[in-house]
């Protein structure tokens, strides 16, 4: 009894060496994009007094970003040189895009890989359902009335040619901080577009 005792607890100490080691060892700008989203659970999970400290599951981690993630601004770029607003001269507050948000998961999913590994976490993945229609939501509501606006093609046969257009700059920027912009043009013939069911193929997921 004594024997196999001893026996487990080796077998837990050499899986927690091996995932401190994994973790240590990993590459650099991955500690760095992780640890401060981490720190941030952490702060989260202490603020709220939750019972079982900074265990992940899904929905502790909808609440977290909800009370500190998909509202939070973000930070101006120095290339800009006004800020955007509406037709009625109010700002546009932009705040963190998408893939911003999926950082956020990903820090916060591996924590939740890191506690399910040393059998402190019996909860399924976090990545589930409730959080997958979250950011579906998300996704929606980041794109304000301001970001569309259409200008007509001329010269593109007897058919009037209105594209939607949508400014898209919520989120990551280039560096010069411009605008960039993604276009969308129904064609008259859809059945015979062949390059629209190329990009389906390719693209769509």
């Amino acid at each position: 009894m004594e024997l196999r005792t001893a026996l487990d607890v080796e077998l837990f100490a050499q899986g927690a060496r091996a995932l401190a080691q994994a973790r240590d060892t990993r590459p650099k700008n991955t500690n760095k994009a992780y640890d401060p989203k981490q720190k941030e659970w952490q702060e989260f999970c202490a603020e709220k007094g939750f019972e079982d400290g900074e265990l992940v599951y899904e929905n502790k981690v909808i609440w977290f970003l909800n009370d500190r993630v998909l509202d939070r601004e973000i930070r101006g770029s120095r290339y800009k040189r006004e800020s955007r607003t509406t037709v009625n001269s109010e700002p546009v507050q932009q705040t963190l895009g998408i893939s911003a948000v999926k950082g956020y998961i990903a820090a916060i999913v591996d924590l939740w890989s890191f506690q399910k590994s040393k059998g402190m976490n019996v909860y399924p993945t976090p990545h589930g359902e409730g959080l997958n229609g979250l950011l579906r939501a998300q996704s929606r509501t980041t794109a304000k009335f301001p970001d569309f606006f259409t200008v007509p093609l001329l010269d593109e046969g007897p058919t009037p040619c209105y594209p939607m257009i949508i400014i898209i700059d919520n989120g990551k920027t280039n560096s010069l901080g411009r605008l960039e912009y993604g276009a969308v043009i129904r064609h008259q013939y859809p059945l015979l577009y062949t390059m629209a069911h190329v990009a389906f193929y390719l693209f769509y997921r």
